[in-house]
């Protein structure tokens, strides 16, 4: 939630930017790399818990996989955010 939040809703515009367009520019283009991340890793857990619940250790690999990315796109939002703005 914390990184649709961040993305989508804002959060990490007002977080890193001020009212500057070219901040906001400037972030936007961290959002678009972190979607390269977030967005697998949603599917990638979504698929994990309807195709994998009865493979534990599958379902333990794919999950930890899926958090990894997760922290990654954060990542990308909080550097990127703080680097490029």
């Amino acid at each position: 939630m914390l990184w649709i939040f961040s993305a989508a809703g804002g959060w990490g515009g007002d977080a890193f930017c001020t009212a500057d367009r070219a901040c906001l520019d400037d972030y936007r283009r961290a959002v678009e790399l972190s979607v390269a991340l977030a967005v697998p890793a949603g599917i990638f857990g979504v698929l994990g818990w309807l195709l994998l619940r009865d493979h534990p250790q599958e379902l333990d690999t794919l999950l930890l996989l899926t958090a990894a990315l997760w922290i990654a796109a954060g990542a990308i939002l909080f550097i990127g955010g703080y680097l490029l703005t």
